[in-house]
């Protein structure tokens, strides 16, 4: 009898403390914790947060974990359930190292960052695009928007290629009308011993590679081992390369003259190594500041800005769609759809306008309201129970 009291109380507890931390949570928009596992990553984090106060995302150059989940800032990694599982093909098709549950926040090119409002990089990376600021911080050059105004375009349109770069390209020039910001170029040697084949590049500015992860062993660039098996141990490889798993296919700028591949089946689609246009690029980065939304309140549950557009355009946000957010324009709430199948979007007219992003937990009420009444009946059957005892 005394256990029974026990456990009872145990359950009453349990509930209400399941009230009180639905009560007071929200979902974020971008979902991020806090672990703390190496003090020099945690010193960059802190040296961008202390010098900005404004919104901004971070992306890293460590390809092998999410460190916004790690280090608790905004990037464009996720994890997700099935909710988002389009989130991630289109991710993965654009260059990201993802699949359909997750996403790491890595850098791969400067044209990715536009889109998604990333404005510094933490790591070592070699591009015109983003100036040192501190030790393994790397700011751009070129700031984005969370959202920026596009051309209105068929919103069935699917970035499905198995190349990422004539997706970026496509998934640009449907923006803004700027074709082929990227170019495909070919190596200026190409040596085959056995089944390695090496790569030589004569200029490797603005270059980007991307493996594909059928018929290939491993591949080494930039002073880092990616493999897919683990034959290379029977090789002679120097021992001071880094080595990680290549699980996911993703973009990688190429800071090297060399690409090493190991295969299985030697094809000539074993990788595409494309060039980023810098004219192209400017004027992309061009476009967004003259369309894009300017800031003024971030809270993970609420934004607030201004924007002014020289046209009617459709609104392109780089947060997922969700049918728990709410979009106003000048205080009237607007219907809201889908741009790629997956990322958030509405309608806006030229002009000058306030836009406010919400989002309303609809299911929060309900669940307080059922978890209360669970409460209250179980209390009434403990009652009912003792009195019958009794």
């Amino acid at each position: 009898m005394k256990d029974y009291k026990y456990i009872s109380l145990i359950f009453i507890i349990l509930v209400s403390l399941e009230c009180i931390i639905t009560f007071n949570s929200n979902i974020l928009l971008y979902y991020k914790t806090d672990n703390i596992y190496d003090n020099s990553y945690q010193d960059s984090i802190n040296y961008i947060s202390n010098n900005d106060n404004n919104f901004y995302r971070i992306d890293n150059t460590y390809n092998d974990t999410n460190m916004g989940y790690k280090y608790d800032y905004y990037d464009v990694g996720y994890y997700t359930s099935m909710t988002y599982l389009n989130m991630g093909d289109f991710m993965s098709r654009i260059g990201y190292n993802a699949c359909k549950l997750s996403s790491l926040g890595n850098y791969v090119t400067p044209v990715n960052g536009l889109l998604f409002d990333v404005k510094y990089v933490v790591g070592n990376i070699n591009s015109n695009y983003y100036n040192k600021i501190s030790d393994n911080i790397y700011k751009s050059n070129y700031e984005s928007s969370l959202m920026f105004g596009i051309n209105k375009q068929d919103n069935n349109i699917k970035y499905d290629n198995n190349n990422p770069f004539i997706n970026l390209n496509n998934l640009v020039n449907n923006i803004s009308n700027i074709d082929n910001i990227f170019t495909e170029i070919k190596p200026d040697n190409i040596n085959i011993n056995n089944n390695i084949v090496t790569y030589k590049f004569n200029n490797t500015d603005n270059i980007f590679i991307y493996v594909n992860i059928d018929n290939i062993n491993y591949f080494i660039v930039n002073n880092n081992l990616y493999y897919t098996n683990y034959s290379y141990k029977k090789d002679n490889i120097d021992s001071n390369i880094k080595k990680q798993e290549y699980k996911y296919m993703h973009i990688i700028p190429l800071n090297s003259d060399t690409l090493t591949i190991s295969y299985t089946n030697y094809d000539k689609d074993l990788f595409y190594v494309y060039k980023l246009d810098d004219n192209k690029y400017k004027l992309f980065a061009d476009y967004i500041n003259t369309n894009k939304f300017n800031m003024n309140v971030f809270n993970e549950d609420y934004i607030d800005g201004n924007i002014n557009l020289d046209k009617d355009r459709q609104m392109y946000v780089s947060i997922p769609y969700d049918k728990n957010i709410d979009v106003y324009v000048d205080d009237k709430k607007v219907n809201t759809y889908k741009f790629a199948d997956v990322l958030l979007s509405f309608d806006i007219d030229k002009g000058y306008h306030n836009i406010k992003i919400k989002y309303n937990m609809s299911f929060m009420i309900p669940g307080i309201v059922l978890s209360l009444v669970s409460i209250l009946v179980f209390i009434l059957i403990c009652i009912y129970d003792k009195k019958k005892k009794c």
